[in-house]
């Protein structure tokens, strides 16, 4: 029998796809700043904390990554599904202690905080302003 690369790879990928992840507050903090970057960086016309908070609340109540995808689909449509990619890699790397990920959440971090500490310009608040 002749087992493919393919067949692993997907396996790999279903395994980690219904991981559950348990993050310490930092880590927690760090990742949905990440979050809250990406679905600014997309485009996202939900509230600017609404969202992220969601995303990371389904995380916290160790929701699948295809459970975490169908809840998203009504916010983010068809990028529902890259975007949970992005965070289910995310959250492995930040799970198994992945160095990068953990700097490139503390810069996004960092950067955030720098962000509010200037006071964003006239447009600082305006999305909390209604």
């Amino acid at each position: 029998q002749h087992t493919s690369g393919r067949g692993v790879m997907s396996r790999a990928r279903d395994a980690s796809a219904s991981r559950i992840f348990k993050l310490s507050p930092a880590d927690f903090g760090r990742m949905q700043t990440a979050v809250r970057e990406r679905l600014r960086e997309r485009g996202s016309s939900a509230s600017d904390e609404v969202l992220p908070e969601y995303v990371m609340v389904m995380v916290q109540n160790q929701k699948t990554q295809a459970q975490v995808a169908s809840e998203l689909k009504a916010f983010l449509g068809s990028e529902a599904s890259p975007f949970t990619e992005w965070l289910w890699s995310r959250l492995i790397a930040t799970a198994d202690g992945t160095p990068s990920a953990k700097a490139t959440a503390d810069k996004t971090a960092a950067a955030d905080g720098a962000g509010r500490r200037r006071g964003g310009g006239e447009g600082g608040g305006a999305a909390k302003q209604a």
